[in-house]
Order: C-alpha cells, then sequence, then structure tokens
C-alpha cells in the first residue's frame, strides 16, 4: 500500500514539474520595459488623509484588553476545573526536607544484625 502511495506521488510531483521546465529558462535576457503612459488626475478633494483617529485606537484597545482579560478567566476556571483532587490519609510532610518517621526498637534490632552479617560476610571473602 505505501509502494502505491509512494508511486503516485511521484507521479504527480512530476507531472507538474513539467508544465513549470517548458515555460522558458530563468536566466535568459528580460524583456524590455513597457512604455509610460499617463495617468489621470486623481481627485484631491478627498478629506481622507489615511491616518487612523485617535478615538479608533483607544476602542480598539479597550476591546483587547477586554478579549485578554476574558481568556485569562476562562483559562484559569477550566485549569481549576480539571486539576486533580489531591487526598492525603495524614499530615502533609514536604519531600526533601529531612523528615522521616522514625524506626521501632524491632526494626533497629533487624538492621544491626543485618549489618553485622554483611561485614562479616566482607571479613570472609577477604583471605
Amino acid at each position: 500500500m505505501t509502494r502505491r502511495i509512494a508511486t503516485l506521488t511521484t507521479l504527480l510531483v512530476l507531472a507538474f514539474a513539467a508544465p513549470a521546465a517548458a515555460q522558458g529558462g530563468a536566466f535568459g535576457p528580460l524583456p524590455s520595459a513597457p512604455v509610460p503612459t499617463e495617468t489621470p488626475q486623481q481627485n484631491t478633494n478627498a478629506t481622507d488623509n489615511g491616518e487612523t483617529g485617535q478615538t479608533t485606537l483607544f476602542i480598539i484597545l479597550g476591546a483587547l484588553l477586554v478579549g485578554f482579560a476574558v481568556m485569562g478567566v476562562l483559562i484559569t476556571r477550566d485549569a481549576r476545573n480539571k486539576a486533580p483532587e489531591i487526598v492525603t490519609a495524614g499530615p502533609v510532610v514536604p519531600e526533601g526536607t529531612g523528615a522521616r518517621k522514625p524506626h521501632t526498637q524491632a526494626a533497629k534490632k533487624k538492621m544491626r544484625q543485618k549489618t553485622r552479617a554483611q561485614k562479616q560476610a566482607r571479613k570472609a571473602h577477604r583471605r
């Protein structure tokens, strides 16, 4: 299927490229310039001087400010609605603050025994 699509697109590109090549060389001589003709005088009684009035600019500025404010409100409202709700079982302790849960005496005893066993294993393998 992809081979057919590739063949078809290649043929289409070549079909459109053939008329473009027949238009002539791009580096040939330039045609002569057209002869200028006189244009009739335009009416100079028009009152439009091409400048935008100050009130128009203030109206556009106001519309932009209102538009940006509406977009900001809609974006924040949507973000608040889509935010996941965080449920915690106990007091929240920020991560990285170093606050740890204290170990029980039994857990400490078990860790010490494990450490001693590792130390004995290292000593046994040294020989």
